[in-house]
């Protein structure tokens, strides 16, 4: 049976991606937001400034979550693309389908930082800084940062859209089954369409052999995968030490038993901020490890692509959550307030003391990090599993049993086209990697 995924023999036609209208709506409701923006500022009495200011910042949060979905959507048209097998266009425009969600995500960061910042520095007049008219004022500069994203995103999502419109139009067959792909034998020349799923697999096939030994020409040593369970360690023990940090400092009344209480607090956001900057490295580092279970042990790779994933989005989430709530976490705080009568200081701030923005921002973490360990648990019990099935392999000096040819034909079609099209991108890419370093040597022909 054929995959229904693929054009049959009795059905040639181009199947085109469908993503450009989600880019124009995500493009479309950026603006918007940055238009909204603009209107509170420039409409709205002063007395309601602060008021235009946190409806702001809950939009943006709400434009993460729209972002993320998009960006869920998105994957999931490309991944077709993949299947359908245009490996070259899905690699060229693997990164770029990626960029409007970090690009959101970054400058939700970035919010969060500078609304620490302006609680930090401004304490108890906050509320007469947010209603403040200037340059310098709450509602002008997230109105400021919303417009400049919305630049950002028209060339970002302008470009993308360009280059679908572009492949639509072409309309070409999928990659094994174009002439002029570089191959020696010129075996794979072959430009009708309508070719049955096996035809396709065969050819598919063809090619992860040509790369596979025009990789081996340019290096013999391929890295085997390593340090994994050292990068959870890592991430965790980040994680873990933003909440031991909040939770000693917090009860040892750190760094000083008279100074402001709510330092902690602004301590622990500047941390996550340093946290959520460590996940994105090690999520980028991770990507490229765990690619190198494809060939050797491919069930194993998409059982852990859930794993790698989760923990850039938990902390940002996470992040998007710290930034909505701050506006409630601000009447936590006990300012002192200075009575014009009689000249005392009268201390205001939460109705419960047990509830203060100490305790607020440890218990969220102490919820990420739980979060964290329901994804991170498996992802090491299942690396651990890997490791001792290669204590006891005997077959292969490789890091993982490989399948059989009978056994690898035997599994089911979408099993069989989703491994060859990640192996096709990841050779590739370590195809062109390894021939920009053999062309800085001089050693380019090969």
């Amino acid at each position: 049976m054929l995959d229904p995924i693929l054009a049959t023999e009795d059905d040639d036609g181009f199947r085109p991606l469908r993503t450009v209208p989600a880019f124009s709506i995500h493009l479309l409701v950026s603006s918007c937001i940055s238009l909204t923006g603009i209107i509170l500022a420039a409409t709205w009495e002063d007395s309601r400034r602060c008021e235009a200011y946190f409806i702001m910042l809950y939009l943006r949060a709400a434009f993460w979550i729209f972002t993320y979905l998009f960006n869920h959507i998105v994957n999931a048209h490309h991944e077709k693309l993949r299947l359908n097998g245009y490996h070259d266009f899905h690699r060229a425009i693997d990164q770029h389908k990626g960029v409007p969600l970090q690009i959101v995500s970054l400058w939700n960061t970035f919010l969060l930082a500078i609304q620490t910042l302006i609680q930090h520095y401004y304490g108890d007049a906050f509320g007469e800084k947010c209603v403040a008219v200037g340059l310098l004022s709450p509602i002008i500069y997230i109105s400021a940062f919303s417009g400049l994203e919305t630049l950002v995103l028209c060339i970002v999502n302008g470009s993308y859209i360009a280059a679908v419109r572009r492949f639509n139009r072409t309309a070409s067959p999928p990659d094994a089954l174009q002439d002029n792909r570089g191959f020696s034998g010129g075996s794979l020349g072959l430009t009708q369409r309508g070719l049955s799923t096996a035809e396709l697999l065969e050819k598919q096939a063809d090619l992860i052999k040509y790369l596979k030994d025009h990789n081996l020409k340019l290096n013999q040593k391929i890295m085997q995968m390593n340090a994994q369970v050292r990068t959870v360690t890592v991430h965790l023990f980040c994680a873990i030490a933003i909440v031991a940090t909040g939770t000693i400092a917090s009860s040892l009344s750190w760094p000083h038993p008279d100074a402001d209480a709510s330092m902690v607090y602004f301590i622990i956001i500047y941390l996550r901020i340093a946290y959520w900057l460590v996940t994105y490295v090690i999520h980028e580092r991770n990507k490229s490890e765990f690619g190198r279970l494809v060939e050797p042990d491919f069930d194993h790779y998409r059982a852990l692509t859930v794993y790698r994933k989760a923990p850039l989005q938990i902390a940002t989430l996470w992040n998007v959550i710290l930034l909505t709530v701050q506006n409630q976490v601000r009447y936590l705080f006990p300012y002192e307030h200075q009575s014009t009568e009689a000249g005392a200081s009268v201390t205001s701030g939460a109705l419960n003391p047990a509830i203060t923005p100490q305790v607020f921002v440890i218990v969220v973490c102490a919820l990420e990090l739980l979060v964290l360990l329901c994804f991170y648990v498996p992802l090491v019990r299942i690396l651990i599993e890997i490791k001792k099935s290669e204590e006891h392999d005997k077959v292969t000096n490789l890091r993982y049993r490989r399948m059989t040819e009978t056994e690898l034909a035997e599994q089911p079609i979408e099993w069989q086209l989703e491994r060859q099209a990640i192996l096709i991108k990841r050779l590739r890419t370590e195809r062109d990697h390894l021939q920009r370093e053999a062309k800085s040597l001089g050693v380019d022909r090969c």
